[in-house]
């Protein structure tokens, strides 16, 4: 009996250390990532230097500069060895070694040939491109369905690949690479909706009609003139369309019902998406109407409404910039007092709200009567919403987790003292800087930073140095100080000491300024210099003699010891071009891949970078 007794003792024990099944959340401690479970208990203790979800039963983790994978008990079960690594889907997961990419499965065996670069695998299919840029798609078994020869390859709606053959045509694509059947019938095909196309007609019908909808079948739903018509959107039987006709000087919508073949709504100016068989749809006089799939509609009493329409049953709308719920009935479950309703992490019985102070403000949480579950005390929320029955956001700027009762099951604490940039991709340059007479214009594309992030001219001689006669770059590692009281930097001083003003070019704001490490003797940048964009122009500012400007650039920590320097570019003249100056060495130390890795993801990084 003893044995017996003894047996089953060491059975329950056993049992104890498997991998729960359960979801597992990433949490913070002191510079280190870990995992949770949904009642906050910690699983696996924070030791990773950056960690992502699991999927599939394995997480990506890195130890010191290198990913490897564990399971849910913790335990190592693809030793580390990448310098970046990808969540497993379909049973594999893309690695990088180097700029090299492959895939492996859950034993670690690689499973395809080598590529420059690669996707996670989507619907039993993942794009890859070879070393001179071609692109093919490959399946799960490493089989190439289309070969690298394609100048590109795109997802696009109901599971499409858009290419582009041999003779630059494009095409359309299912599922597994192959051409859809029905191209030939036509023109060319263009994605439209997640099961709609848009073809063209090889002539024009008796109609004049050139273009037509198609499902994903085949079959034709609508045609159209193009110069007459712009389909916008289908759903519940309905076309969205943006016309010209009877004569107007500007194009309006209306909504056509495709049974009755009439128009049942004119001069639309904006609406949503159909839910739950109804839309809401605004008509140019600013009337709000909520209209079901045989076009029958009732006023609402307001002005606009969240784009999204209808979720969960129930739709925001709002009124003199008060955001209000209605239900399908068009009846107001709740009056038009919330300043912002947040777009995104509504479930089927909370919602998300925010203050009007920003954009959104703080931003707290409330059930479906309007009651307040959580005042607005959160800095930030995941845009996925909840997942596996918690959200993921910032509270008194920390990472913490809620529960869809508003309440906070895990909250992280501030670090016992600032870190280091622990990350391993190069990161965007943000060396932002201006001349004393302002004269920047803002654009919709990108809002002009922060005036904190700028750094503006100062006179020389309030250093109390002296300084050789030349144009100065240094960095100061002897007082360290901080960027955003969130992570260590160094000050970067440049000091025009000459006697002539030098011109800076400028590209979204920021210098061409970057760190650079010392690595296989050479040097090589570890920040990316900004990319020359139609966002704003290139234009060059003015550093006069007698005057500096003092950034500041994050001290990096990593598995590879390396000596660091920063480089920076400066406008000579048009007919000699840019000249370069660096600063002083000093050591440091960086992951591998802050080497090469361009295509971060920075979303995966929000807890391991303090950011």
């Amino acid at each position: 009996m003893k044995v017996c007794a003894v047996l089953v003792l060491a059975l329950i024990l056993c049992s104890c250390y498997h991998p729960t099944t359960s979801p597992l959340f990433l949490y913070q401690d002191n510079g280190k990532t870990g995992y949770i479970d949904q009642q906050g208990k910690i699983v696996i203790p924070a030791r990773f230097a950056a960690a992502q979800e699991f999927s599939e039963g394995l997480a990506a983790v890195r130890i010191g500069g290198y990913y490897g994978y564990i399971d849910k008990s913790g335990k190592t079960i693809i030793s580390a060895q990448f310098d970046y690594a990808t969540g497993f889907s379909h049973g594999l997961a893309l690695v990088y070694k180097g700029p090299i990419a492959q895939y492996i499965d859950k034993s670690g065996h690689t499973v395809s040939p080598v590529f420059s670069e690669g996707e996670v695998f989507t619907h039993g299919t993942a794009i890859v491109t070879n070393f001179k840029g071609q692109n093919g798609l490959m399946d799960t078994t490493g089989k190439l369905l289309l070969e690298t020869i394609y100048p590109y390859i795109e997802r696009v709606k109901g599971g499409l690949f858009r290419t582009a053959d041999s003779n630059n045509k494009l095409q359309l694509l299912d599922r597994h690479g192959k051409p859809l059947p029905f191209e030939k019938n036509y023109a060319a095909l263009l994605p439209w909706q997640d099961d709609h196309l848009l073809a063209r007609l090889k002539a024009p019908d008796s109609l004049r009609n050139d273009m037509v909808i198609l499902d994903l079948s085949g079959h034709e739903i609508f045609r159209y003139g193009s110069d007459q018509i712009n389909p916008q959107y289908l759903a519940e039987g309905n076309i969205i369309l943006d016309s010209m006709a009877h004569g107007k000087a500007s194009s309006y919508m209306v909504l056509y019902n495709l049974l009755q073949k009439t128009i049942l709504l004119n001069s639309i100016d904006v609406y949503t998406p159909f839910n739950h068989h109804r839309a809401l749809i605004r008509v140019d006089d600013y009337l709000l109407l909520l209209v079901n799939r045989d076009g029958d509609f009732i006023h609402v009493q307001s002005q606009g409404m969240l784009e999204e329409g209808f979720q969960f049953g129930y739709a925001f709308v709002t009124k003199d910039h008060g955001f209000g719920m209605i239900d399908t009935t068009g009846e107001f479950v709740f009056p038009q007092h919330y300043g912002r309703i947040v777009p995104y992490g509504a479930t089927d019985s909370t919602f998300l709200f925010g203050e009007m102070d920003d954009y959104y403000g703080k931003i707290g949480m409330a059930d479906r009567s309007g009651k307040t579950l959580l005042p607005s005390v959160l800095q930030r929320v995941d845009p996925r919403g909840f997942v596996n029955g918690l959200l993921q956001c910032e509270k008194d700027n920390v990472l913490a987790y809620i529960n869809p009762s508003g309440k906070v099951v895990w909250q992280g604490k501030k670090d016992r003292k600032l870190p280091r940039l622990n990350i391993d991709y190069m990161r965007d340059n943000e060396y932002y800087a201006e001349d004393n007479l302002g004269g920047f214009i803002s654009t919709p594309f990108d809002p002009i930073p922060n005036d904190k992030y700028f750094a503006y001219p100062k006179d020389i001689r309030s250093l109390n140095k002296q300084f050789a006669k030349s144009l100065l770059l240094q960095v100061d590692t002897i007082f360290p100080t901080h960027i955003d009281d969130k992570y260590k930097g160094y000050k970067v001083q440049i000091i025009n000491n000459t006697d002539s003003t030098i011109q800076f070019d400028l590209q979204d704001f920021k210098l061409f300024m970057q760190m650079q490490a010392f690595v296989d003797n050479k040097w090589v940048g570890i920040e990316r210099l900004p990319m020359l964009s139609c966002k704003h122009p290139l234009i060059t500012v003015p550093l006069r003699n007698g005057e500096y400007w003092e950034l500041v650039c994050p001290t990096y920590e990593g598995a590879q010891k390396v000596r660091l320097r920063m480089s920076l570019r400066y406008a000579i003249s048009p007919e000699v071009g840019s000249g370069e100056i660096f600063s002083n060495e000093f050591s440091g130390s960086i992951n591998p891949g802050q080497l090469w890795r361009t295509q971060e993801n920075k979303e995966l990084y929000r807890i391991s970078i303090h950011n």
